[in-house]
C-alpha cells in the first residue's frame, strides 16, 4: 500500500507543521470528492476489476482524507490525533506488509491452508472491514475506532495479498 503509506506520512507532516496546504485539505469539496473515490474504490474491491489496480490502497487513502477533513470540524486543529494517527497508520501498514506479504514464503502449509480458508470469503471480509471504517468515521465521540478500523482493513488487505498467489 505505497500510496496509503505516503499519504499518511505526508498528512502527518503537514498537520504537525501547520503547513498552508492543510487549508486545501480542509476544503468543503474534500469530503464529497474523496467520499466518491471511497465508494468507487469500495466497489472496485468487491468486484476486483480491473485487477491490476490496488483498490485497497485507493480506499484507505481516500478514507484518510475524508477522516482528516470531516473530523477537523469537531476537534481543535492542533489535536494530537491529526499528527499521530497518520504516522501510526503508516507504521502499521509498513510493518504489516513487511511481515505478512514480504515473508510469505516462510509461512508453513497448515497456516497457509487456514489463511486460504479465511480468504475464501474475501468479499464478506472486505465488506465488513469497509463498513466498519465508514461507521468509525461517523462515530466521532469514539475517536479511537477509526485507527482500529483502518488497522483491521490493513490486516485484511495483507492477508489477501499474502494468499493471492495460491488462489
Amino acid at each position: 500500500m505505497p500510496i496509503f503509506i505516503l499519504t499518511c506520512l505526508s498528512l502527518g507532516y503537514l498537520a504537525d507543521n501547520n503547513h498552508p496546504l492543510v487549508a486545501y485539505l480542509l476544503s468543503p469539496l474534500v469530503v464529497p470528492v474523496m467520499g466518491a473515490v471511497m465508494a468507487l474504490s469500495g466497489i472496485g474491491i468487491l468486484v476486483n476489476k480491473p485487477s491490476y489496480l490496488n483498490w485497497h490502497d485507493f480506499y484507505a487513502s481516500s478514507t484518510l482524507f475524508v477522516w482528516f477533513a470531516y473530523w477537523h470540524r469537531f476537534f481543535e486543529p492542533d489535536a494530537p490525533m491529526f499528527v499521530y494517527f497518520p504516522y501510526f497508520l503508516a507504521f502499521v501498514s509498513l510493518i504489516t506488509v513487511i511481515l505478512f506479504v514480504g515473508q510469505r514464503k516462510n509461512i508453513d502449509q497448515e497456516t497457509l491452508r487456514v489463511m486460504l480458508k479465511i480468504a475464501g470469503r474475501k468479499r464478506l471480509l472486505s465488506l465488513v472491514a469497509m463498513s466498519f471504517s465508514v461507521v468509525s468515521l461517523l462515530l466521532i465521540e469514539h475517536f479511537l475506532l477509526f485507527p482500529i478500523a483502518i488497522t483491521l482493513f490493513i490486516i485484511q488487505y495483507s492477508l489477501l495479498e499474502c494468499v493471492k498467489e495460491d488462489e
